[in-house]
């Protein structure tokens, strides 16, 4: 099975997150998990992921990354320290993740 047509866009588990993250996390470490649903996995694919990838959710940051502290796997919406966090205490970065 593949999908002629996406009928849904996929959407956020929660719109907003907040995350404290510690100044001792290292690079790779994960700081975030974030979740979309795609309601095409159920309406359009019958639960069948593996083949239908117009229901796979992708992520990336949008902005508010402009240092490159952080990173995004596109697939999996693990946001990771993309460098060791030490000197970066009491900083807040607001990123925009779609």
């Amino acid at each position: 099975m593949s999908c002629v047509e996406n009928d849904f866009s996929p959407r956020f588990v929660n719109e907003h997150t907040t995350v404290t993250v510690s100044a001792s996390k290292l690079r790779g470490d994960a700081v975030a998990v974030l979740e979309a649903k795609d309601q095409d996995l159920t309406a359009t694919c019958h639960d069948d992921l593996e083949h239908c990838p117009c229901a796979r959710p992708a992520f990336a940051i949008e902005s508010g990354n402009d240092d490159g502290v952080f990173a995004i796997d596109g697939t999996k919406g693990t946001v990771t320290a993309a460098s060791d966090l030490a000197g970066r205490q009491g900083r807040v970065y607001k990123l925009y993740v779609s």
